[in-house]
């Protein structure tokens, strides 16, 4: 006859290893996160300028002229305009889209002849 023992322990320290390597290998992946890289910034950063420039194009404010820079959320217009009316309404324009956080509008009225 077989040892009793054996058919009764081999199987229990098989589950003990099994449970150990599986705790080895298992990670908790809620707090690690993917460092952001100036490659990522810029990324974004380009992305959020070009929702910026198609808003304003939403809201018929000619963008030839218009430098559009996005920083961390932080949009900046500088260029100029043809009609002065088209300055602020450029500035809420860019303050209305998701992810911006302030708007430095630096825009001014184009001066006819130069």
């Amino acid at each position: 006859m077989k040892n009793p023992w054996k058919i009764i322990v081999i199987p229990f320290v098989a589950l003990a290893l099994l449970a150990t390597v599986e705790t080895a290998y298992a990670q908790d992946t809620s707090s690690t996160s993917v460092p952001i890289t100036k490659k990522m910034m810029r990324k974004e950063d380009r992305a959020l300028a070009a929702k910026v420039r198609r808003q304003l194009d939403k809201q018929h404010v000619a963008t030839a002229d218009i430098t559009i820079l996005a920083r961390a959320g932080a949009v900046y217009l500088v260029g100029t305009v043809a009609d002065a009316a088209q300055i602020p309404v450029a500035g809420d324009a860019a303050g209305q889209v998701d992810g911006v956080k302030s708007v430095k509008n630096n825009l001014t009225v184009r001066v006819v002849g130069h």
